[in-house]
């Protein structure tokens, strides 16, 4: 707190102008010729004390004060799975790149696996995806032996995922038979919701909603 004191105009009072106690007051004796005291005289009137100007200190409101970000924060909800944080944002993407051998097979079906509990599905839908994953890995393994990667793309969208995976291996001869194609599609198409193989480009693509 500031505060500001005003000084009085006109010439400061002498001390004779100070009143005096009435008991110290002297009077004087009779016959005296000395005259009589004075009234001392009223002192001069001060000009009003102007009022303190408000500070940034008192000028800030008393009790706590909830920041914009706190207020959206306690009124907006938590997110959907899968959503940004960002307004307007996009989806999120996992991309994850194997070598086209078995051995890395394990890997695809333990993302899969984690990314599907992450977003609340159950039990029986994550085990249902983890085969579709290995199932897909398998089919663009062949022909086994052929250099080359796996990439299989995660979209998380509001209410599905979404897993396309395409292979660099094979690409000197067909990269799988009739039957490979056929135990694919028997098997994948009860654990998903849309599964689509697209030979010409090595393509795998799978829905999964929730």
């Amino acid at each position: 707190m500031t505060l500001r004191v005003a000084s009085a105009p006109g010439p400061l009072p002498t001390r004779d102008a100070w009143p005096v106690d009435d008991a110290a007051r002297s009077e004087p004796t009779p016959g005296s010729d000395a005259p009589s005291p004075e009234p001392a005289p009223e002192p001069a009137p001060t000009a009003p004390t102007a009022a303190a100007a408000p500070t940034a200190e008192s000028a800030r409101p008393s009790g706590p004060v909830e920041t914009a970000r706190g207020a959206n924060r306690s009124t907006e909800g938590a997110p959907a799975p899968g959503a940004s944080d960002d307004v307007g944002g996009g989806p999120d993407v996992i991309r994850l790149v194997l070598p086209a051998e078995p051995d890395y097979g394990r890997i695809a079906r333990i993302a899969a696996s984690s990314l599907a509990l992450r977003l609340g599905l159950s039990f029986t839908e994550i085990e249902d995806l983890r085969i579709a994953v290995d199932e897909t890995v398998i089919l663009l393994l062949r022909p086994e032996g052929d250099i080359g990667d796996i990439t299989l793309e995660f979209t998380v969208e509001p209410h599905a995922l979404v897993i396309d995976a395409v292979t660099t291996a094979g690409t000197a001869q067909h990269w799988f038979d009739v039957g490979a194609l056929s135990r694919f599609d028997e098997i994948v198409r009860d654990t998903v919701d849309e599964h689509e193989v697209d030979e010409a480009a090595r393509h795998v693509h799978l829905v999964k909603r929730f």
